[in-house]
């Protein structure tokens, strides 16, 4: 039991790496093709590998979980989902005054309701069960459509290994509120950091499969 305590107090920092290195890698490949959603997809990236990283110094006991911290966590996870949409939405209308304005609204409807709940009520618990329930697990499920869409018409595999993961992370997430306040808590986390392993290694295979064609990524 106690190497799976430790597997899950390291497993955020398992997870912030392999997003910030694919985060960067993306960014580097939109460097080269211009493509805005591959900016969007490189930073929504980079927002969750922060998320992660703060989560590690929770549980490592690195900084204080308070009002702010646990906001400022929150806020890069709002991040991660609303320019993952951004991506998603600019490949399906080409609008980007759309997809700005949609992204937009999708922010200011998630900050200020956490911020009441982290700094006026003070409940992180409830704070965390909103934020994963209307928020967290509908764009997990809007990113699995879109990704398994492209998977079907264009039989990428780097898509294709991008739908698995978030149909893998929309699974286990009702597992969070079931473990949370048990020792199981741990291997929630390990579940996840595996979870985001088919994430990482399609985004390096859409990016690298730049070199040959034009994808979505």
């Amino acid at each position: 039991m106690s190497s799976v305590l430790e597997l899950g107090s390291v497993a955020p920092l398992t997870s912030a790496l392999l997003m910030l290195s694919v985060g960067f890698l993306v960014l580097v490949r939109f460097s080269q093709n211009k493509m805005r959603e591959t900016l969007y997809w490189g930073s929504a990236l980079l927002f969750y590998g922060f998320s992660h990283i703060m989560e590690f110094a929770f549980s490592a006991s690195l900084i204080v979980q308070d009002n702010l911290t646990f906001f400022i966590r929150q806020t890069f996870v709002t991040m991660m989902l609303v320019l993952f949409y951004a991506g998603c939405s600019l490949v399906l209308t080409k609008q980007r005054v759309f997809t700005a304005l949609s992204t937009l609204l999708f922010f200011i409807i998630q900050e200020p309701l956490l911020f009441y709940i982290d700094f006026v009520i003070v409940n992180f618990t409830l704070s965390s069960t909103i934020h994963i329930i209307f928020f967290v697990i509908p764009f997990s499920i809007f990113f699995l459509a879109f990704f398994l869409t492209d998977y079907l018409s264009s039989r990428r595999v780097g898509s294709l290994a991008v739908a698995i993961a978030w149909l893998t992370y929309a699974c286990i997430v009702p597992l969070y509120f079931l473990w949370r306040e048990t020792p199981l808590l741990p291997i929630w986390f390990v579940l996840r950091s595996i979870s985001l392993v088919p994430l990482f290694l399609g985004f390096v295979i859409l990016a690298f499969a730049k070199i040959q064609k034009k994808t979505i990524a």
